[in-house]
C-alpha cells in the first residue's frame, strides 16, 4: 500500500494505492474499510482508494508520496 497526496485545483487529495495478492471480490467494501481505518488512526480522510496490479508499487518505494505542486 502507498499513500499519494496530490493538489488538484488548490485542494489536497489523499489517495491510497493498494496492491492485492489475490482476487478481491468485494473491492468497494475493502476500500471503505481501509479508508475508515486510516481516518481512525491518522485522522486523515482518504479521498480515493485505487487498486493496482501486483508489482505496480516497487518494494523500495516510499510509503507516502507527495505529488503536490505549488503554483
Amino acid at each position: 500500500m502507498q499513500a499519494v497526496i496530490t493538489r488538484p485545483e488548490h485542494r489536497d487529495e489523499f489517495a491510497l494505492r493498494v496492491e492485492l495478492s489475490g482476487p478481491a471480490a468485494e473491492q468497494e467494501s475493502l476500500a471503505n474499510e481501509l479508508a475508515a481505518a486510516v481516518r481512525e488512526l491518522c485522522r486523515v480522510r482518504v479521498d480515493h482508494v485505487l487498486f493496482v496490479e501486483p508489482g505496480t508499487i516497487a518494494e523500495d518505494a516510499r510509503v507516502i508520496v507527495d505529488e503536490r505542486t505549488w503554483e
